[in-house]
């Protein structure tokens, strides 16, 4: 998770969802460390803020997603 930031990690946990699932078996120890690493976001956030969150980052094309992790 990023340091710090809950609501930007789980922004770009939904970009990356995005990019992620028609990849998902190809990289299936990226998904478990992603899942894990949301599990910490959620946590910090509650699951109402991390969802609101999550989604707008589903809705980020993907020059927006890079400028975001970019910060």
């Amino acid at each position: 998770m990023l340091s710090g930031d809950p609501v930007r990690a789980a922004e770009l946990y939904g970009a990356a969802d995005v990019l992620m699932e028609s990849n998902v078996s190809h990289f299936p120890a990226l998904r478990q460390l992603s899942d894990r690493c949301r599990a910490g976001a959620a946590r910090q956030l509650g699951p109402d803020r991390f969802a609101e969150a999550h989604q707008r980052g589903r809705a980020l094309a993907a020059d927006e997603a890079v400028a975001l992790a970019a910060g």
